[in-house]
């Protein structure tokens, strides 16, 4: 099980989304998070932050997603396991 994040509500990642776009990167996440661009991927796929929007091999994070998570708490989302990784 993956415990959530503890992110405060003066924290530097939800202040400086405000110079972001309503869609951002891999890359502005982390650049604005002060994360890795890997950390951003991996926290993704295990379902660490909100679902990235997928349009090939574009991959895009609403920004508004990403504030309304860290105020919330930055809780894990559920991922439906498929039944062949079972």
């Amino acid at each position: 099980m993956i415990a959530p994040l503890k992110i405060d509500a003066d924290s530097p990642c939800e202040k400086s989304l405000d110079t972001y776009p309503a869609m951002m990167t891999i890359d502005q996440v982390a650049q604005a998070c002060s994360l890795h661009r890997r950390t951003v991927e991996r926290w993704e796929e295990v379902g660490r932050l909100p679902a990235a929007i997928r349009n090939g091999r574009f991959i895009r994070f609403r920004k508004a997603d990403l504030v309304s998570w860290m105020q919330s708490g930055c809780p894990v989302r559920r991922i439906r396991h498929s039944k062949e990784a079972a």
